[in-house]
């Protein structure tokens, strides 16, 4: 399945993206600027619901993914199914996933909106800021924001200086985490940055039947940044995201006596029918331009090609192998529907 995403803007005397950053005010005193109806304000000026984390914030908290985020943000919620993934705001949102079921809240990443929840957890790396409006925002964010929406800005460029950070973490279940990203100046007007992360973690659950190991992950994440500023009122930014997500896919397991009396022992049979995959590649262009002091035009591109690989699960979780029960086929008759 493939998806594909173009989304253009060009606004007057409005900033492309939502971001969030800390200012001084005439007194001195500390001022935390957000985008959240597009355009920079005293965040105690905005008449939302909203909470505004930093990068730096996010790296000292852990906030690694959407599930992480659900514990600094009130009202948040996500729910990872595998082939489906909830985010809710406030108990709004949605509660089914299918290709033509639209999310109930908008999710940005630099300014361009994420149309698949598939894809919503590989941003986390390398942010400037999140924001999380609570509350209808059709207003600025369209129509699929009924819930809420969230603003994602990966870090910019650093323009006349070297600027980076590297993390790694190693823990139990065979997980080791890379994490990092490096910002070069290329002259007085051009500066790139790069960042990336690799996770890799073994399953929480054990497996007694199969090759299969349901619950663990190899995923890994590549950014790439250009940023051109020839004059004070001239910027130009391109940002390339690849990704790839894998997965001997969730977790299931028959809500018996014998399941809950051991959760973490599971019993699948069949490697070819559990497995997940998911790779995209996005292109996303940001030009600002100020002809003149009253005036800020603002464009947005993107590009987004995502291919999914899902390929079911083995969900009654016995050790009888589903095709020896039909005879070599997959899927049940009509008639053995009706039996069952």
């Amino acid at each position: 399945m493939k998806k594909f995403l173009i989304c253009t803007t060009a606004l007057a005397m409005l900033p492309t993206s939502a971001w969030a950053q800390a200012d001084a005010d005439d007194n001195g005193d500390s001022v935390i600027l957000v985008t959240a109806e597009r355009r920079a304000e005293d965040v105690q000026d905005v008449p939302i619901s909203i909470v505004a984390l930093s990068g730096e914030t996010l790296r000292e908290r852990g906030v690694d993914n959407l599930d992480d985020l659900t514990q600094q943000v009130p009202s948040l919620s996500f729910v990872d199914n595998g082939n489906t993934k909830f985010v809710n705001i406030r108990g709004i949102g949605i509660t089914e996933s299918a290709p033509n079921q639209s999310v109930g809240i908008a999710l940005h990443l630099d300014g361009a909106y994420l149309a698949r929840e598939f894809n919503f957890n590989d941003a986390f790396f390398d942010l400037e800021s999140v924001q999380v409006l609570r509350g209808p925002q059709g207003t600025y964010s369209g129509q699929n924001a009924s819930g809420g929406a969230i603003f994602l800005e990966t870090a910019r460029p650093e323009l006349g200086a070297v600027e980076g950070y590297f993390n790694a973490t190693v823990g139990e279940f065979a997980r080791h985490d890379i994490e990092g990203a490096l910002s070069l100046p290329i002259g007085q007007n051009l500066a790139v940055r790069f960042a990336g992360r690799f996770e890799e973690r073994d399953s929480y659950f054990i497996n007694q039947t199969g090759d299969v190991q349901p619950g663990n992950r190899e995923n890994y994440v590549g950014r790439a940044q250009v940023l051109w500023e020839p004059s004070p009122d001239f910027q130009a930014r391109v940002i390339h995201q690849r990704s790839h997500v894998g997965s001997d896919g969730t977790p299931r397991a028959a809500d018996t006596a014998a399941n809950r009396a051991t959760p973490f022992i599971l019993t699948y049979n069949s490697s070819p029918y559990a497995f997940n995959e998911t790779e995209y590649s996005r292109t996303t262009g940001q030009v600002r331009w100020d002809p003149s002091e009253a005036l800020r035009v603002n464009a947005s591109l993107a590009y987004q090609d995502t291919s999914r690989h899902y390929t079911g699960g083995d969900t009654d979780n016995t050790a009888v192998n589903e095709r020896q029960l039909l005879g070599g086929r997959t899927e049940p008759s009509v008639d053995e529907r009706r039996a069952a």
